[in-house]
Formats: C-alpha cells, structure tokens, sequence
C-alpha cells in the first residue's frame, strides 16, 4: 500500500512539474509529456477494472480431516472474457482455528479465456465442523497504482476430527480400574467362528490369528478377529457443561473432555468392545452400540460436532436416556463439572452392577491462577460413597498435543 501511494505521488507531482515547466519556457512538448502522466494511470486504471469481470473462482480441499493435519487448499480460476486478466490474488478468511501456512499471496494471471490454479496449505488446529463461504478476488492495475476487490460466494465445508490420545492400556483394561472383566473378554474374544475384521496385535493374543499378509503391509503385527459369543458393553458419557467451561481453544476443559472420550473409544475400539456414546441426540450413529472402525469413525464426528451447551449437560437424564440397561455393562463418565446429579444417576446404575466410573477433568488447572477448593474432596467422597470409581486428571496429566499415530491404518477415510 505504501509503495502504491508513492507511484501516484510520484505521477502526480511529475505531471504538475511538467505544466509548470510549460509554462515558464512556453514548450508545448511539456504539455503532452504532462498529459501523458494523467492518460497513462487511466487507462491502467481501466485495465485493472476489468480484471475482475467475467471470471469465476473455485475453492476445492477435503472434505474432512485430522486435529493437527495440514491439508493443501486449491483454488481454479477460469476465465469467459476475451481480455487477459493481470495481477490477481486470493483472500480467502479462514477461521481463527486454522493456521495458513503460506504469508504471502501469489500474483496470479488468467489469459483470455483460460484457467489458472493456485494452492495453499494450511494446518487444521482444533477439531469442529466448519463451513468456508466468502472469498475476495483481488486485482492490480499494471503500473501497480491501483488495487480492486470483488467478493465471491463459493461455499464449502470441512469437519476435522479431533486426534485421539495414546492413552495407556492400564486405563481401560486393568480390572481393578475399571472394571472390564477382562478376562472374560479375553476368552470370549476368540470364541466365535465368523471373521470380523482385523486389529493391530495386543501383547497375549495368541500368535494362530496373526494375518501375515496384512501384518507384511502395515509393517505391524495384525490378527484376525472373530464374531464373540459373549462380548462387552462400554457406555462412554462426555458432559460438557458450558458453567464448567475453563480455557480457550485446545487449551481448554471441554477439549480434553472431548480427546479423553475419543481416546478411550479408540482404545475400547481396538480391543474389540461394543461402545456407545451417551449424548441426548438419541437419533446419532455414534449413539447406538456396536463396534467396528465405522462405528468409531460415527463416534469421531459426534466428538467433532460436540459444544458446550444445555444439551451437552448430563445429569439425572442420563436414567431416561438408557433406560433399563443390562449389569454386564461399564460405564465412564468425564466432565469438569462437580455435578452431584451426575453422580447420583451413576450410583444409581452401580446398585444393580454397572461397572461405573467418573473422570473429574480438573477445572483449576486451566486457570492461570489456580485455587483448591474442598467441595472437590467432597465430590469425590460422594461418588465413591456410591461405588462409582473416581478420578482427577488436571491439564498435564495427558499431553496436550496428540502423539503421532498411524491413522490411515486404522480409518480409511475419502476427502
């Protein structure tokens, strides 16, 4: 811009000069030269104008992704007029959860009635359903004096799932943690005749169901998993209460409740339990339970959907929205709210055998100054006084950047 204003400074003064100059030695050959500073930036002008006329842009990029990928954005410009178009460039306001890559922008020129393309990348930061409408067609003139915008509609969407965590196996196998009976499951897993589909290979599966083939191309041990007789439940509970919400953007409560909830879901997943998401949206996939990477993927984009709000709140309605459920079932819970309703709508499932258990994301560990509050032990003394298995996770307990995992191995996903 500053150089922009030099350039008409710089025409402008010349042409005064020269008419000045004119006119004290009386050269009419000034005067054409003066013209000639006045007619040069209009019809530079005019060039600039009709760059933005008769072309179209398009903006083409996933349709989903990964928290934390970065994903190259393309654009094609394509040309109905008989005039070249010179100097164009993009604006494209993504929102302030991506981070483009590129600083600057590429001067681009569309030949008459041709196309042009031009890509960017940019790095997906937070998990969320987004949608990308306007852009600005931007043009320079030329002589560089001149600059045009013109706003285009071109409408698209991208859901970017939120990166599970390497959660440790302890979390959900261990029996005295929560409860899986997982030597039951154990036994059950290879009872079945059916083929199921492959996993990646766990520590004391027996070496008959490796799949060489597939364990050969992923470079990792694969086994062949079968229908169970018997199987597992696991009901996963994300409350996001927005009076607990502490934090800004990945650096917040409900994103780790959120990353907490895919990241056992994967890990249940894995180990072939059937898992449900509890949400009042009754009418979701992810909310019916069965298992499976296409279940998991169903459970990713409501994780990815989830804000803060009153219908993310789970508290005595959790009882209407199971209803009468069955005692060979485990139940987690995680919120950063100390929701006692919560807690008594846990115990009341724990009383007929669930296996109930409540992770207290802490919310003071995302305060800048964090204070300790005694209602926290007494929410615990609550829930464990109800047979619900208790526990505090604070910021640092699991790091807030995903670790790297292969996820093309395990979901097959199409953009």
């Amino acid at each position: 811009m500053a150089l922009q204003n030099y350039k008409r400074w710089f025409f402008g003064f010349s042409s005064i000069f020269l008419i000045l100059v004119a006119l004290i030695t009386s050269q009419s050959d000034l005067f054409v030269m003066a013209a000639f500073f006045y007619i040069l930036p209009l019809i530079s002008w005019i060039i600039g104008a009709l760059s933005l006329r008769k072309i179209e842009v398009f903006r083409d990029h996933p349709s989903i992704g990964w928290e934390g990928d970065i994903i190259t954005v393309r654009y094609l410009l394509k040309s109905h007029s008989p005039f070249p178009h010179f100097m164009l460039s993009i604006s494209d306001p993504f929102p302030e959860e991506f981070k483009r890559m590129d600083v600057s922008n590429e001067l681009l020129c569309v030949l008459s009635k041709g196309m042009a393309e031009h890509s960017i990348n940019v790095e997906l930061n937070l998990r969320g359903d987004y949608s990308l409408e306007w852009l600005s067609l931007n043009a320079m003139d030329p002589l560089g004096l001149f600059r045009f915008t013109k706003r285009k509609r071109v409408y698209s969407e991208i859901l970017v799932y939120p990166t599970p965590y390497n959660v440790p196996l302890f979390t959900i196998m261990q029996e005295d943690q929560f409860g899986l009976q997982t030597r039951k499951h154990h036994f059950s897993l290879y009872a079945g005749d059916i083929p199921d589909g492959l996993r990646e290979y766990i520590p004391g599966d027996p070496l008959r169901r490796i799949h060489w083939k597939s364990s050969a191309k992923m470079q990792k041990p694969y086994v062949m998993e079968f229908e169970e007789c018997v199987g597992h439940n696991l009901i996963i509970l994300p409350d996001l209460s927005p009076d607990s919400h502490v934090g800004h953007g990945k650096q917040s409560t409900t994103e780790y409740v959120v990353h907490l909830a895919a990241s056992y879901a994967r890990e249940a997943i894995r180990q072939n339990y059937a898992v449900r998401l509890l949400t009042t949206d009754l009418n979701n996939p992810a909310n019916q339970m069965s298992r499976g990477n296409l279940h998991m993927m169903n459970i990713l984009t409501q994780l990815a959907h989830l804000q803060p709000g009153a219908d993310t709140r789970l508290n005595q309605n959790i009882m209407e929205l199971l209803g009468r459920t069955s005692s060979d079932l485990t139940m987690i819970a995680i919120t950063a709210d100390a929701n006692y309703n919560l807690a008594k709508a846990l115990g009341y499932f724990a009383q007929i055998g669930v296996e109930a258990r409540l992770i207290y994301v802490n919310p003071m560990s995302f305060q800048t100054k964090p204070q300790v509050y005694d209602s926290l032990f007494d929410f615990g003394s609550e829930c464990m006084s109800r047979n619900i298995e208790f526990q505090i996770l604070s910021k640092s307990d699991v790091a807030p950047i995903p670790l790297p995992w292969n996820k093309t191995a395990e979901y097959v996903t199409n953009g």
